[in-house]
């Protein structure tokens, strides 16, 4: 899972929610409900990663309940490498990882996965340690959590039209072992998104839009949704062009929940997140992470929305808001061009980029 918020703060929102859905005769349309801890083994703190385990235990889906092991070594491209889905249910396997995971982790089914027949178990407390166990017949997989945090509510909010909810536990320390041999690399912590954890009771659900409205609802903002970084028609500069890029808009009234995810040039993860309402004038938090540090302690920022097609983001410095870019979405809703931009010593707007988007969801 990556971003997610936990504690008492997400209740009223959620409680709100069901309200919403209530008013309206809606019902929630439940997508998948289970367990699905997960774990990434890296070199170093925000190093790359040399393993990871993603692990289903469905309670019910549209496929059934059943189990689903996904284990990656290296990128799962190497000769040597790992790229395995374990399963006792391959229509749900097939669901989990195209219709769910791939929903919410960009490229999560390429390359494709390598599906075996498995059996499953488990052993430990669950209080400080538990380990999962699917064997095939090629393979035994055995992934531990130590150091196990207390339960905490969380949840996710990704703009694939989702909620997800869960009980978290964040592990301390972790292995993965295939075969009796230990996968090389730890547990390290990371900002925002932890590299082990237990998650039960874990539901998606989606509610249906009503049939008719006669207004348009959050939904309906062109900037809601899932936007990737089409890098080929993009005119990044060298020192912060970014391999990669996703871009999670969520437009609620008028306010702008902005999240990326990106790889920057030298390969390392970065993140940029803020929640901020428009044409206020208050200044919001705004969060820059580069390999899990931030590089921007104490920023501050402003957003103004020009109309339903065009958006600028501002900096705020000495108390001042300065632009920072300029968004505009394509009339046919498909593609984002993020303008870059700085302010010379004559107050004049300077392109430092322009990056092209395309919307995924």
């Amino acid at each position: 899972m990556p971003h997610f918020r936990t504690g008492a703060l997400v209740l009223p929102v959620v409680v709100a929610l069901g309200t919403i859905a209530a008013s309206q005769g809606l019902q929630t349309q439940i997508h998948i409900t289970g367990e699905n801890p997960g774990m990434r083994l890296r070199d170093r703190q925000g190093g790359p990663v040399l393993a990871e385990v993603n692990f289903w235990r469905v309670a019910w889906s549209p496929m059934g309940s059943g189990h689903v092991c996904y284990v990656t070594t290296g990128d799962g491209k190497g000769p040597n490498d790992l790229r395995l889905a374990l399963t006792d249910n391959e229509k749900l396997a097939d669901f989990v990882t195209h219709e769910t995971m791939a929903k919410l982790i960009q490229d999560f089914a390429t390359p494709a996965y390598k599906v075996q027949r498995a059996t499953f178990g488990f052993t430990g407390d669950t209080l400080s340690e538990r380990t999962e166990i699917c064997k095939s017949d090629q393979y035994t997989v055995e992934t531990t959590w130590r150091g196990l945090a207390p339960g905490n509510y969380g949840e996710m909010r990704p703009p694939n039209g989702f909620l997800m909810q869960f009980i978290i536990m964040v592990a301390k320390e972790g292995e993965i072992r295939v075969n009796g041999r230990k996968l090389p690399g730890a547990v390290y912590p990371e900002q925002g998104r932890p590299n082990a954890y237990l998650a039960f009771a874990e539901t998606w659900r989606k509610a249906p839009a009503p049939a008719s409205a006669a207004a348009p609802t959050a939904q309906a903002d062109p900037f809601t949704g899932t936007w990737v970084l089409n890098v080929a028609k993009s005119q990044m500069q060298p020192a912060t062009a970014s391999k990669s890029e996703i871009i999670y808009y969520r437009i609620t009234g008028e306010e702008e929940d902005f999240l990326s995810d990106a790889v920057t040039a030298e390969g390392y993860p970065e993140s940029i997140k803020y929640t901020a309402r428009y044409d206020d004038g208050k200044p919001y938090p705004f969060s820059i992470s580069v390999n899990g540090k931030v590089t921007n302690p104490g920023a501050l920022t402003m957003v103004k929305k020009i109309d339903l097609w065009t958006r600028e983001r501002y900096n705020v410095r000495d108390g001042k808001p300065v632009i920072a870019s300029r968004r505009v979405v394509s009339k046919d809703g498909k593609t984002m061009t993020i303008t870059i931009l700085r302010v010379d010593a004559q107050g004049r707007e300077v392109v430092n980029e322009i990056r092209l988007l395309e919307k995924r969801n």
